[in-house]
């Protein structure tokens, strides 16, 4: 029987889905006109790029665990956020031609130290939960 014919199968498709929704929702989020609200402190942005992204390291590892069960765990890490950063560039280079919004080279890192940090989160408590 094939993988995806599987209960395992079945969770790895809910987990890319899970994936993908999320890349969806970020989408919507930079696709909206920035706001004339200033901001509570400077670069307030860049924490909320941070936390968005790191939602999307865990939830990338989380699919590669399935994905990918062989794989060591720095491995995996590593593939997630270079995913998951890869991707934070593009939606900055898509905020670009968003009325209002600008492409930020400091939001691509906040993006990029965002998912790294949810990816190695992830990784220690699927560790943690399987001892």
């Amino acid at each position: 029987m094939t993988l995806y014919g599987t209960k395992t199968g079945a969770s790895l498709k809910i987990r890319w889905a899970l994936v993908l929704l999320y890349c969806a929702y970020l989408f919507f989020l930079s696709s909206m006109p920035g706001s004339d609200t200033p901001p509570p402190f400077p670069h307030f942005d860049k924490i909320i790029h941070f936390g968005l992204y790191a939602v999307l390291g865990a939830l990338m590892l989380n699919a590669l665990l399935l994905q990918a069960p062989g794989m060591g765990a720095g491995s995996r890490i590593a593939i997630a956020a270079l995913i998951c950063a890869l991707y934070g560039v593009t939606d900055e280079i898509h905020q670009h031609f968003v009325p209002t919004r600008k492409m930020d080279v400091l939001d691509m890192l906040a993006n990029a130290l965002g998912s790294a940090f949810g990816a190695f989160a992830a990784q220690r408590f699927a560790r943690r939960k399987a001892k």
